[in-house]
């Protein structure tokens, strides 16, 4: 196959963490001539079934993400989430020991020029360049609906008592709503992505994320970040780019 249009420095790092014996997260890193995916999966529904939830996501849409020609667009992109939403919900529906499986998705295309984002359930993407650090995706959670809509102010989000509280998720019902988009931004060579789950997130706080991605090679940033998260409670995955 030729080469790639577009190369990637990248990184991933899993741990179990501190609190639990099994490892429910999974990742995917594909690529096509022309398109290259990342996307980091979160299960849940109990050892085995949040594992195979996660893994379930992750092979799917790895493999299935693109279309015939090797890109992704925003159409393509929902629709193997939904198809892999399908396929972890009709496995739980039918597997007794896997009823009420489900998983996070967030994931990252890189297409063309052009960057597209899609996530269910409350995996996050970050973007940093030399401007500004922010946040791609938004929580599917009740807590968030409750910012939103004016209930309790952003910095009371994270320590309140139904924080993990999904109000999306892959597996539960035979369908779901995807958040696909283009990234409206051209990016640059020294720009920034990670991905991860809450696991990262809940114990390291926006603006340490900035400062450590914002130094070193993907893998120092994701062994530096793990460390933090361990340290202070729980780590499963993390991707940086």
């Amino acid at each position: 196959m030729a080469d790639r249009t577009f190369k990637f420095l990248s990184a991933v790092v899993s741990d179990v963490g501190v609190k639990r014996t099994e490892n429910q997260d999974a990742f995917s890193v594909s690529h096509s001539r022309d398109a290259s995916l990342f996307l980091v999966a979160d299960g849940m529904g109990g050892a085995k079934g949040g594992a195979t939830a996660s893994t379930l996501a992750a092979s799917i849409v790895g493999a299935e993400a693109f279309n015939p020609d090797g890109s992704i667009d925003v159409n393509s992109f929902r629709r193997v989430i939904e198809q892999a939403n399908l396929a972890i919900h009709t496995r739980s529906s039918r597997e007794k020991d896997l009823k009420g499986m489900g998983t996070t998705i967030a994931a990252l295309a890189f297409v063309d020029g052009r960057v597209l984002v899609a996530s269910v359930g409350d995996s996050r993407i970050y973007f940093l360049n030399d401007q500004e650090f922010k946040q791609l995706t938004k929580d599917h959670t009740l807590v968030q609906e409750l910012v939103e809509n004016g209930s309790i102010k952003p910095e009371d989000a994270a320590t309140h008592p139904i924080s993990h509280m999904l109000t999306r998720s892959l597996g539960p019902v035979d369908n779901v709503r995807v958040d696909a988009f283009e990234f409206q931004q051209k990016v640059e060579i020294s720009d920034r992505f990670l991905i991860c789950s809450d696991g990262l997130y809940n114990h390291v706080k926006p603006e340490e994320l900035k400062i450590v991605m914002s130094n070193g090679q993907p893998r120092d940033v994701c062994q530096k970040l793990l460390k933090m998260a361990l340290e202070r409670g729980e780590v499963i995955i993390l991707q940086s780019k």
